[in-house]
């Protein structure tokens, strides 16, 4: 199965979203399945771990 994790932190970051989808991801990929990851921590490493930018929006105003 492929999955994808979408996290605000992950490892080196710490805190609980951090470790909780590492070990998850860990152990997904450990019973075969093809995990990735997107996070928004600028340090997080790994092969199949994508560092999401934030960008602003040039027209706030219109999405109200």
């Amino acid at each position: 199965m492929n999955i994808v994790i979408i996290t605000p932190i992950y490892p080196p970051d710490l805190g609980g979203p951090a470790i909780y989808s590492y070990e998850i991801s860990r152990r997904l990929s450990q019973r075969g399945h093809k995990v990735k990851v997107a996070t928004l921590t600028a340090s997080a490493q790994g092969p199949d771990v994508y560092i999401i930018r934030p960008r602003r929006l040039k027209f706030p105003a219109l999405l109200y």
